[in-house]
C-alpha cells in the first residue's frame, strides 16, 4: 500500500491536481469589491459609488477623501481650491490626528465644544 502512494503515476497525478487548483484559482483584482463593517457583506464597489458611497444592503457611510465629498457637492470646473501650498507646521500631532478612529474624532469634538462653551460663559461672568 505505502508502495502505491509513491509510484510514478500517483504521483504525477498529485502534481497535475496541484498544479490545476494554481492554474484555476480565481483571482480578484484589488479595489473590485469592498466589505461592509457593519452588515459584513462584500458589496461591489461600482454599487458602492453609485449609492453615493453607502452600502446598498444596510445603507452605512463609507469615508471618503474630502475632494471626492467636494466633487459630490460641486458642480464640475466651480470649485477653487485657496491656498493648497499651506504647509502642516507640526507634523506629529498632525499624524496622531490622522491615525484616530471616528469615536476619537467625535470625543475630541464634544471636548473642543465643551470648553468653547465654558470659555464663552466666562466672558460673561
Amino acid at each position: 500500500m505505502i508502495k502505491e502512494l509513491f509510484t510514478e503515476k500517483k504521483l504525477q497525478k498529485r502534481f497535475d491536481n496541484s498544479m490545476k487548483r494554481q492554474l484555476y484559482t480565481p483571482e480578484v483584482p484589488n479595489g473590485l469589491f469592498r466589505k461592509c463593517p457593519k452588515c459584513n457583506e462584500i458589496v461591489y464597489t461600482d454599487d458602492c459609488i453609485d449609492a453615493y458611497h453607502s452600502c446598498p444592503k444596510c445603507k452605512y457611510y463609507f469615508r471618503i477623501d474630502a475632494r471626492v465629498r467636494i466633487s459630490m457637492l460641486t458642480d464640475e470646473g466651480s470649485f477653487c481650491e485657496w491656498d493648497n501650498d499651506i504647509e502642516i507646521n507640526n507634523k506629529k500631532l498632525y499624524s496622531i490626528y490622522r491615525n484616530l478612529d471616528d469615536n476619537d474624532h467625535l470625543l475630541l469634538t464634544f471636548v473642543f465644544l465643551f470648553f468653547l462653551i465654558i470659555f464663552t460663559f466666562s466672558l460673561f461672568i
